[in-house]
């Protein structure tokens, strides 16, 4: 009976455990808040497109896009930025882009084809679908 008390106190007091340093528990958060930058320039190098992939969870399907438009031709001035959750934005021409947004609306579940939020010309900076 001593014995087999005496083995559970010892078997119960020798738990391990596996401690994080703090080199761990800080890349871990750069990694939920990670940013991805990448400029995108239309076939004449007239515009940039700046990308901004913001992930707020490890392993995002639909990190929110942050996105600027820039004048490379009028010394790199910004004139166009917009923030689009779970987003993608591309070139569909010279002075062009489309803007669609992954998350969609209850209604849209059910629709093969994601219609874009909208499109932009550069140039004279009006929205259109």
């Amino acid at each position: 009976m001593t014995l087999l008390l005496l083995t559970t106190l010892i078997s119960c007091s020798c738990k391990k455990g596996i401690s994080k340093s703090s080199s761990d528990d800080k890349n871990g958060v750069e990694n939920a808040n990670s940013i991805d930058k990448t400029a995108v320039y239309n076939s004449t190098k007239e515009y940039a497109l700046i990308l901004e992939k913001k992930s707020f969870k490890k392993n995002d399907p639909f990190p929110t896009i942050s996105f600027s438009i820039i004048d490379l031709a009028n010394g790199n001035k910004n004139i166009f930025n917009d923030i689009i959750p779970g987003g993608r934005v591309k070139w569909i021409s010279d002075y062009e882009i489309e803007v669609k947004s992954m998350i969609g609306r209850p209604k849209d579940i059910h629709t093969k084809v994601k219609k874009p939020l909208y499109k932009l010309n550069v140039k004279t900076l009006t929205k259109f679908k």
